[in-house]
């Protein structure tokens, strides 16, 4: 559980630092390990606990036996359990029934009047994108040598990755695995961008790829 203790250690240390009104409710992203450590925060604080389950490795954390009954105590603990499709929502029910009268679908949301739907010639032809955190679990490894294959059909194509890593070390080792690849020339990584950027690059682009 040092996952747990680490992340109840850190919110403990900035709800003692708190100045002025007490939170008057704790919010949770993830039963495991966040939301056992938020679980510790509501107690502290004696406020409720709502947590949004949107974890992709749900089947991981509840078949685990040292993470199963912290994600479960915790889920007990909320007064309301979110979880992001009907799909997710079945397989929490599943695992734990009692939390029925507790659990409810609230899905992620999207502001579609953002995105503009582009007409063809307006795109960058065989431009890729990806957006988001250039990490493992992202499989940026996986895009990159898949971008070698669809190079080798389609010389002209380029990637952008929108977004960053968590570490400069990190992202010196994206660099140079595309270097490695032979097709750093082709490849952009760029920085995070808001909404709209995000949205004209949706724009922009001939497709959008999704490795993770």
């Amino acid at each position: 559980d040092h996952q747990v203790v680490y992340r109840w250690d850190a919110m403990r240390a900035m709800l003692d630092d708190v100045g002025g009104p007490r939170p008057a409710l704790v919010h949770a992203h993830v039963g495991y390990p966040e939301g056992a450590a938020a679980a510790r925060a509501a107690d502290h604080l004696g406020v409720p606990l709502v947590l949004t389950e949107h974890a992709t490795y749900l089947d991981r954390l509840l078949g685990d036996p040292d993470t199963r009954p912290a994600y479960a105590a915790a889920a007990r603990r909320a007064a309301r359990v979110i979880a992001v499709s009907r799909t997710l929502a079945d397989r929490i029910l599943a695992e734990l029934p009692d939390l029925a009268d507790r659990l409810v679908v609230i899905p992620n949301t999207v502001d579609v009047e953002g995105f503009r739907l582009a007409a063809p010639d307006e795109r960058v032809a065989d431009e890729l994108l990806w957006v988001g955190y250039r990490r493992p679990i992202k499989g940026i490894d996986t895009l990159l040598a898949a971008f070698r294959i669809v190079r080798e059909a389609r010389p002209a194509a380029t990637l952008r990755l929108v977004g960053r890593s968590t570490s400069a070390a990190e992202e010196a080792g994206w660099h140079r695995l595309a270097a490695e690849l032979g097709v750093a020339d082709a490849v952009a990584f760029d920085p995070p961008a808001d909404r709209a950027g995000v949205a004209a690059a949706m724009a922009r682009a001939s497709v959008f790829v999704h490795a993770s």
